[in-house]
């Protein structure tokens, strides 16, 4: 027990205080149906930062404390089931100079455990062992920048009464049996084999109407206009899904007639190269391009016109709505 005195009138008052319990001594958190559902979004969406869980799980509200509050309260659930073995917490990669980043969060054995035997979700070791590719700054980005526009979108669907489902990650995407193929032409008249594996697929449904998109986050690592036939230029990822939209490889897969091709990216710049390119290619208005700042804010990401489709350029923009 810790205590501290302070004297008043000449009398001695003590005030007698707990004393902190040590890391990895605290009693094991009562599992609610808040954290049930936190390990079910871990273990699909794989990373979160406690920016990203704090706005899913401790959404503003009138709480004492406001927004400070709620995310100390954040912090501090995280650290208790991260302490007992239910998440697992990884420190950002960062270069000298760089800002301070929140905590990422992934999924640990205990919580795997748990969402098996309160939920009867069964998880392989693959969902919360550590793997290599956390080293790697770019997946680590990539991954939470997906998930930034699926929080996004959650948020945005909530405020517009728009239905969001068949949310599909790159991670489930990427599983066996769920790639598909089709045959394009390369620059040289040779065909070639190319799998279609977007970023992220999902429905939105609103008004008796549906429809159903897949995503491709854009961070700049990919060639737009690449000298050679390369495996991962943009030209090349466009000129797949152009054989595969309509397909019926695509109708059976995704059991839709037609789909669109969301394309978010860095800079208005980087969009509008993206946007050349792909007309260049003799792609439709299936293709759409925005960027991250105004994917990111659930106020414009439905119902403002930040998307662009069709030529690129001064006179010949042209912006939409995604649910207009």
């Amino acid at each position: 027990m810790l205590y501290s005195s302070h004297t008043v009138g000449g009398k001695q008052t003590i005030i007698y205080q707990k004393k902190p319990l040590p890391k990895g001594t605290r009693p094991a958190p009562q599992i609610t149906q808040r954290d049930l559902h936190l390990f079910h979004t871990l273990s699909t969406a794989c990373y979160l930062t406690t920016k990203q869980i704090q706005s899913l799980f401790w959404p503003p509200s009138n709480a004492l404390g406001g927004k400070q509050g709620l995310l100390k309260s954040c912090q501090e659930r995280m650290r208790r089931l991260t302490d007992h073995g239910y998440t697992r917490r990884i420190r950002p990669f960062l270069r000298q100079g760089d800002a301070r980043q929140p905590y990422i969060y992934s999924l640990d054995k205990r919580g795997a455990e748990h969402l098996s035997g309160e939920m009867g979700i069964e998880l392989n070791q693959n969902c919360w062992r550590p793997k290599n590719a956390e080293d790697n700054p770019s997946y680590l980005r990539h991954f939470l920048k997906t998930n930034d526009i699926h929080i996004a979108l959650s948020l945005a669907c909530e405020r517009n009464r728009v239905t969001l489902s068949d949310w599909l990650s790159d991670k489930e995407l990427k599983s066996s049996g769920m790639k598909d193929y089709v045959t394009i032409t390369g620059p040289t008249g040779a065909k070639q084999r190319a799998a279609v594996v977007p970023d992220a697929c999902f429905t939105l449904s609103w008004d008796n109407k549906s429809a159903t998109f897949f995503l491709e986050l854009d961070l700049g690592t990919v060639t737009i206009r690449p000298s050679l036939w390369e495996r991962r230029g943009w030209s090349r990822k466009i000129n797949a899904y152009q054989a595969y939209l309509g397909s019926d490889a695509c109708r059976k897969r995704y059991n839709v007639q037609d789909a669109q091709v969301l394309t978010i990216t860095t800079t208005e710049s980087r969009r509008e190269h993206l946007q050349e390119a792909t007309q260049k290619t003799g792609a439709g208005m299936d293709f759409w391009f925005t960027t991250l700042t105004a994917a990111s804010d659930p106020a414009q990401l439905l119902t403002e016109p930040i998307w662009h489709r069709g030529p690129s350029g001064r006179g010949s923009a042209r912006q939409f709505s995604l649910i207009g």
